[in-house]
């Protein structure tokens, strides 16, 4: 072989791959609507993965995209992208992939949902409480291991919160039914919390502020007791009488169903219910509508009659029976 011949075979065995002709390239695959959608739902579905929480050993997840316009199958490929990479994980999962909003909020439109847990008891614990929270505005059918929805009015403030909200609960693992959850409080650690922010009048006491000459606010007593506690014991003349079911909404100045006395925030309510118990937690709702002057009488209406206070009527505070107080007793400055 002739040096000239050598160096030429050389070269052709040593042809780097930027030396190759544009022609020797196969041309790219042509782009298909299916294989950007699924480009695309991978890329959502990344996204989703950070926003992963962990409720009691199960991975939960809310993603709500605007992307596929509302389209149930690209929502389908989102949550098949999901449960790929969580196919193999041995913690179990649960999450909502939800449409957006429409972008005019007042058009009114169904949206679609879907729910894939996998755990068929998550999957029903999450469709019940998601067709509790959206009540009336939610149809849905189980599909294998997938919950389909459709949401009528999709996009108010709180939906995306409450989604959270259902998987957060539907994951939570059962109690024993017989222990208090955390965080709960029994009916005597509330009373006394409640007593904690008053400062609570004793029967006498209360009397001499509404026979006062002068006073500070506009004083009134309320008595809370049901109409048949009313019978049983008598009634105190002059207490308005207001069911403790209304109370809050006969009280509150921002409410249109407020009492027409009830227009100020400085009032002085004095409550009484039967023994003193109800009307501390009731004094404590009217402090945090703004009501700081709300407080109640210490013993309630046992007290009051024990102490041998004006009581009209009633057949002791032994009975239960039903009536109505007819008068009302309101000291205005």
């Amino acid at each position: 072989m002739t040096r000239h011949s050598y160096a030429s075979t050389e070269r052709a065995t040593n042809k780097r791959p930027t030396d190759v002709s544009p022609a020797d390239v196969p041309p790219a695959a042509p782009r298909t609507i299916d294989s950007l959608r699924n480009q695309v739902a991978e890329e959502i579905s990344l996204k989703a993965l950070r926003k992963v929480e962990h409720v009691d050993g199960v991975k939960i997840v809310v993603l709500v995209t605007s992307a596929g316009r509302g389209d149930i199958n690209f929502l389908h490929h989102v949550s098949d992208s999901i449960e790929s990479r969580w196919y193999l994980s041995t913690e179990p999962y649960l999450f909502i992939v939800a449409a957006a909003p429409p972008v005019r909020p007042d058009t009114p439109t169904t949206s679609p949902l879907v729910l894939c847990a996998s755990k068929e008891f998550l999957l029903a614990r999450a469709s019940l409480l998601a067709g509790a929270k959206l009540i009336g505005r939610v149809t849905g059918a189980r599909h294998g291991n997938r919950w389909l929805a459709s949401v009528r009015d999709a996009g108010a403030a709180f939906d995306e919160e409450a989604l959270w909200d259902v998987v957060r609960k539907a994951a939570r693992a059962p109690v024993d039914s017989k222990s208090p959850p955390p965080g709960s409080m029994g009916i005597a650690e509330k009373v006394a919390a409640a007593r904690a922010k008053l400062e609570r009048v004793p029967p006498g006491h209360a009397l001499a502020e509404l026979h006062a000459a002068k006073v500070d606010a506009p004083t009134l007593l309320v008595d809370i007791r049901t109409q048949e506690e009313r019978e049983a014991g008598g009634i105190v003349p002059g207490a308005l009488a207001i069911n403790r079911v209304e109370l809050e909404w006969r009280f509150d100045p921002r409410s249109e169903r407020r009492l027409s006395l009830a227009d100020r925030y400085d009032l002085r309510v004095l409550l009484m219910s039967w023994d003193g118990d109800a009307s501390s937690l009731a004094a404590v709702s009217l402090q945090e509508l703004g009501l700081l002057n709300a407080t109640d009488v210490i013993g309630g209406f046992e007290a009051w009659a024990q102490a041998g206070l004006p009581v009209e009527g009633g057949v002791g505070t032994e009975s239960v029976s039903e009536t109505t107080a007819s008068s009302s007793w309101v000291r205005i400055q």
